[in-house]
């Protein structure tokens, strides 16, 4: 008798164990496809990119572009420009979009930031000779950090759109090219004019200063983009996705 039962007992136990066995491998598995579904629907975004034709193409107009025409031209800038002087173009530009950085940070209620940047402009306008010498950083540990209307809309959870490479400017999306505007009014350049009767800039001048802060820019950097050729197997989508994730980070910052 105590036999029987101990039969009946430990074959209860087992059904019970399996029949939970196969309620939690039911549950497991629906968790296992909703997660599936989720990482599928995930990477189905990431690999949205309607614009991909167009997007290849420019990016070699712009490869050759760089390749046979700005890239010369980097190089004998920088072989004839001293880099201390290089340096403190690129400081001065750095310095006159201050309000591009300033109103962003608040936008984005990084205030701190804000007090960065205001405190650094003041210091290397005056002390740095206009901007000339970076002495907020060196001397007072004061370090700048890109803001731009992307990264405020990014903040606010705008999403990226389509990924979009521009002319000569080379990867964006489209909600950074849109965001590129606002940031233009920021910019000192765009009301710098060579008349005394008007604050309003020529065309031609804004363009003047764009093409020279991008030549001195160019001339400090384009040994990074000889790497990036260099390492690259596809260069489109390895450009696209390193963009991306730099957006990404930046908007985290």
């Amino acid at each position: 008798m105590a036999k029987t039962f101990s039969i009946l007992f430990f074959s209860f136990l087992l059904a019970l164990n399996i029949h939970a066995s196969e309620k939690y491998d039911d549950e497991f598995s629906e968790f296992d496809y909703e997660f599936a579904q989720e990482e599928k629907e995930v990477q189905k975004k990431q690999e949205s990119d309607p614009l991909s034709g167009y997007n290849r193409v420019m990016t070699d107009i712009n490869d050759g572009l760089y390749t046979y025409a700005l890239r010369p031209v980097f190089k004998g800038y920088d072989a004839i420009v001293h880099d201390n002087i290089q340096e403190g173009i690129a400081n001065v530009f750095n310095n006159s979009t201050f309000p591009i950085r300033f109103v962003n940070s608040i936008l984005q209620l990084k205030f701190d930031k804000a007090v960065i940047e205001t405190g650094r402009f003041i210091i290397n306008t005056t002390l740095g000779v206009f901007g000339i010498f970076d002495v907020a950083k060196n001397q007072f540990n004061l370090v700048t950090t890109a803001e731009d209307f992307g990264q405020t809309l990014g903040h606010y959870g705008v999403g990226s759109g389509w990924h979009i490479v521009l002319p000569i400017f080379g990867p964006s999306n489209m909600r950074d090219m849109f965001s590129m505007f606002p940031d233009i009014y920021l910019n000192p350049s765009t009301y710098v004019s060579s008349r005394s009767d008007t604050f309003v800039a020529h065309p031609d001048h804004a363009w003047a200063l764009f093409v020279g802060e991008r030549l001195n820019s160019g001339s400090m950097n384009y040994s990074q983009y000889d790497l990036i050729r260099k390492d690259a197997i596809d260069l489109y989508p390895y450009l696209k996705n390193m963009y991306e994730q730099h957006r990404v980070q930046k908007i985290k910052e």
